[in-house]
């Protein structure tokens, strides 16, 4: 049976028919509030009796005498008037003989003596009667003194903070004196409820005027709900407490934002380098939370924003010199310190708790939900909206486009960052994300639903991505304006000697790559992922890190179309003389100087250094991050390879084509001709002077850049191989002493610049050989000058290592 009332009562029976469409949440919580009404039930009556056990055996001897004195009083009534009435009718029948019988002398004695006892002891009677009721009266007010005295109870333990005493005092009266009719209870119960109304004033504005902590207004409320406070004190705690907040936030606000103004306006005239922060700079670990500035706005007084004069005389820190960093600070403890009670306060009022010890049901407290303005999840909304909205205009202005004039002036308007030049955009921002990731680290455990705190979400990822993008222009700005081939240092690294151009560059990438992991990608506690968002962050931040490669090879394309090549290739002038005025410079400089091919080498080797080694280190730490890098590395990779091949070019072109120009000069000096018949002693001076100027060269590539010789000569070989076969090709005669001439030269060249000699030469050298032999054999002649030539000229063609190699 469903019948609650039933024998046969059967309780899964009542669940299908009376809350067949119920959730598993709502029974639960059903049952909890049963659980909760039975133990109020079981527990008050209890109490009640244990605290007044004395007044009810005091009530319950009072009442057994007023029956006995009741019962007593009705049977002598009863008997007076049976006698009355049996005295009145035996006195009309016989009065007129009455006293004629023997007892009537005897009854008058008796009514004389009885009207002589009656004015003898009527006084005392009186008396005694009076006695008796002054004594009922005495007993009245001792029976009753805990309502007599109950007024003046209650304004001593308002003073004492007592309220408790004061609850169970006034649902002892209410219980006890509720149906009176007596008008002296009912006088002293109306000036209770005039004291019971200033204890619910008291409680009010301590509740109101005063942000006390939760469990204080916790206990406050239930103070009020047992009071049968008129509406709804827990609402109007809530809808007060939001007031209170923002009024802090909006106080918090105008302070800084009068201190921002105050900055820009003063005459300090701080250090350049304590001024700017860069972002090369290591920030703290975002993980660790430093509380830098005490909330100020606990109170119900306002921080006083006087404290701040004479700012012209303080001496400031990075931090304390930029007030908005400050504001965000205190926003977000304001936040995280007052929305968690807030939120409890909320979820506590939701669930009922506060309606446990009232008369009325649930279905009242669902009524009086629906019938306030707005739901508490707009409430916090409104809050957290409102946070949003003050940071995004310190830190976020170009979000808040859409909003009129009258909200962005309620909002505040701050300075732009680039005119205070206190610190870089991307340094505030690293550390604006670090509190607004505390902020939301200690909001975590409320457990608020993302549909509320999204926004605080949305700014946090703003943030981020504002961050990444201010690091990456910043990352840019220095990389195309830092001096990094101010100065031309070289150290040895990877057998190449580098400026520290490309270390500079590499750190710079870094760190951008150190900001994205620690501030901008990285999930911390109390976030909530949003792929969409992050793969976008991701994206444009590959982006970004492509494009500083480029702007890099951009940099070394612009150095290199700058080096005047052609000037230091000039001959004019005496050699000695151009010698000396270089050691002179420097001298005058300090260290080692570098002439213009020099640099170009050098900028070569920073160019492979850049695309083999930094490339593939920055390549790493983006997989390590989750990148998609699949198609980064072959188009940088291209674009340093075309920066290589024109550096390789230009060498070439600058220091290969001299020397042909200078061997076609030289091989006619003198009136030198291969038809004439002149005796062979040696080789050629147009062969020697070509290898010295090749000597020169090879110095020139090692003393810089040793990884490139190699490349560089056999590039060179090659190219003087080919025009020294058109030369030799070109003449159309040879003398036998011509032709011994041409196959030393060729011998000897071959045999010093083997070492760099590629298929090409050697098809070059070899198709010159057979032109100039025209199938005559080689003579002992030409090896034996040209094994001398060797022997005399092997120190200063050692740094080739000579090849020892058969007959050409």
């Amino acid at each position: 049976d469903s019948e609650i009332s039933s024998e046969k009562f059967h309780p899964i029976r009542f669940l299908l028919e009376k809350h067949c469409n119920a959730t598993f949440d709502d029974l639960k919580i059903g049952l909890q509030h049963l659980k909760e009404k039975v133990r109020s039930l079981s527990s008050g009556p209890q109490t009640f009796l244990k605290r007044n056990i004395t007044n009810f055996l005091a009530a319950y001897e009072t009442l057994t005498s007023i029956l006995d004195y009741q019962f007593f009083s009705a049977f002598t009534l009863y008997l007076e008037e049976i006698t009355a009435h049996i005295g009145n009718k035996e006195a009309a029948n016989n009065d007129s003989w009455n006293h004629g019988l023997p007892t009537g002398k005897l009854e008058k004695s008796v009514q004389e003596s009885s009207k002589l006892g009656s004015n003898l002891f009527d006084e005392t009677l009186r008396r005694k009667d009076k006695a008796d009721s002054i004594r009922n009266a005495l007993g009245v007010l001792q029976r009753f003194r805990f309502l007599f005295n109950l007024p003046s109870n209650i304004e001593r333990n308002v003073k004492n903070g007592e309220f408790d005493l004061i609850i169970n005092d006034y649902d002892r009266v209410r219980s006890l004196f509720a149906n009176t009719e007596v008008q002296v209870f009912k006088k002293v119960l109306n000036e209770v409820e005039l004291q019971i109304d200033r204890v619910r004033s008291i409680l009010k504005q301590r509740l109101n005027k005063h942000m006390a902590p939760l469990e204080e207004q916790k206990r406050i409320i239930r103070y009020l709900v047992e009071l049968d406070t008129v509406g709804d004190p827990a609402w109007e705690c809530i809808v007060n407490k939001q007031k209170w907040l923002i009024d802090l936030f909006m106080s918090c606000k105008e302070d800084f934002l009068y201190k921002d103004e105050e900055l820009i306006n003063s005459d300090v005239n701080l250090p350049l380098q304590k001024r700017k922060i860069s972002i090369l700079n290591t920030m703290p670990d975002s993980d660790e939370v430093k509380k830098q500035h005490p909330v100020k706005y606990l109170g119900s007084e306002k921080w006083d924003s006087n404290n701040t004069t004479d700012r012209n005389n303080k001496s400031y820190d990075e931090k304390d010199e930029i007030p908005r960093l400050q504001f965000i600070e205190e926003m977000c403890d304001l936040l995280a310190e007052n929305l968690p009670s807030l939120w409890k306060l909320g979820q506590l009022h939701m669930d009922g708790a506060f309606s446990a010890g009232q008369t009325q049901d649930q279905n009242r407290l669902k009524n009086d939900l629906t019938h306030h303005e707005k739901p508490f999840s707009v409430v916090v909304e409104e809050l957290i909206r409102l946070f949003t909205n003050l940071v995004k205009a310190c830190f976020l202005p170009a979000a808040l486009t859409d909003m009129n004039s009258s909200q962005r002036s309620y909002l505040g308007i701050w300075h732009s960052l680039k005119k205070q030049q206190v610190a870089s955009e991307a340094k505030i921002l690293q550390h604006c994300i670090t509190v607004l990731r505390s902020c939301l680290f200690r909001l975590a455990p409320l457990d608020i639903p993302p549909t509320i705190t999204g926004c605080l979400q949305d700014l946090c990822n703003e943030i981020k991505y504002r961050c990444a993008v201010t690091a990456c222009d910043a990352a840019l700005r220095d990389i195309t304006t830092y001096g990094y081939y101010d100065s031309w240092i070289l150290k040895n690294e990877s057998d190449k000697y580098l400026t520290d151009a490309p270390h500079k560059f590499e750190a710079t990438v870094n760190s951008v790559l150190l900001i994205l992991k620690e501030h901008v990608l990285n999930i911390k506690a109390g976030e909530i992922e949003n792929k969409a968002v992050y793969q976008d962050m991701q994206k444009d931040s590959l982006t970004q890190i492509c494009k500083m490669f480029l702007v890099y090879n951009d940099r070394l394309n612009k150095i290199v179309s700058n080096l005047q090549l052609n000037k230091e290739n000039s001959t004019e002038g005496d050699p000695i003389t151009k010698k000396t005025a270089a050691i002179e410079q420097e001298l005058a400089e300090g260290g080692r100087s570098f002439n213009q091919f020099q640099r170009l080498l050098v900028i070569s080797s920073d160019c492979c250094y850049v695309k083999d080694f930094i490339l593939t280190r920055v390549l790493n730490v983006l997989h390590s991050q989750n990148f998609n890098t699949a198609n980064m590395q072959s188009g940088i990779r291209k674009e340093f390879d075309n920066l290589e091949k024109k550096i390789f070019k230009l060498y070439i072109k600058h220091r290969g084509n001299p020397i042909i120009t200078e061997m076609q000069d030289n091989m006619y000096v003198g009136n030198f001709n291969w038809d004439i018949p002149r005796p062979v002693r040696d080789v050629s001076n147009y062969i020697k002077e070509t290898l010295l100027r090749l000597v020169e060269v090879h110095a020139e590539i090692t003393s810089v850049s040793p990884g490139l010789a190699e490349k560089m000569m056999t590039k060179l070989a090659e190219h003087i191989s080919k025009q020294m076969s058109r030369l030799l090709r070109g003449v159309n005669t040879f003398s036998s002493e011509g032709r011994l001439q041409a196959h030393c030269d060729l011998s000897a060249f071959t045999k010093v610049a083997y070492g760099y000699f590629n298929d090409r030469a050697l098809a070059e050298i070899s198709a010159a050989i057979k032109y100039v032999n025209a199938a005559q054999a080689i003579s002992s002649e030409s090896e034996s000058i040209v094994a001398r030539f060797l022997k005399f000229s092997e120190f200063q063609f050692y740094c080739f290592q000579i090849q020892q190699i058969s007959s050409l």
